[in-house]
């Protein structure tokens, strides 16, 4: 895959264990076209979270408005930017593991922001 910019990718929270790459990207594509969907563990607590990189930002912006709090195989999903800022702090995986703050970006698929 090629790198996108993190601030078109958000992160999708409250996954099902159904929920797979195929029908994450169904359900995101009706915002704009979606560059890539993945399933990832989350670092801190185990459970599945996605990541849908979208074409353009307004897309993203869009299904993070339309998706969020919304049903998604029969649970209730959280939507946010991956990039964006909140009072925690961003958090990402770096290629060579490390747990890093600030906007990561996706390499390969092997860098992703986590919190």
């Amino acid at each position: 895959m090629a790198s996108a910019d993190v601030e078109n990718c958000c992160v999708v929270t409250g996954l099902g264990p159904e929920t797979d790459e195929s029908s994450l990207k169904t359900a995101f594509s009706k915002y704009g076209e979606v560059i890539d969907a993945k399933i990832t563990s989350d670092s801190d607590n185990g459970f599945p979270k996605g990541i849908v990189t979208f074409k353009d930002e307004k897309s993203m912006k869009d299904a993070i408005e339309g998706m969020s709090g919304q049903q998604l195989d029969d649970y209730t999903i959280t939507v946010k930017d991956a990039g964006g800022d909140d009072d925690e702090g961003s958090y990402y995986i770096a290629v060579d593991g490390s747990r890093r703050k600030g906007r990561g970006s996706w390499v390969d698929g092997a860098d992703y922001r986590v919190g």
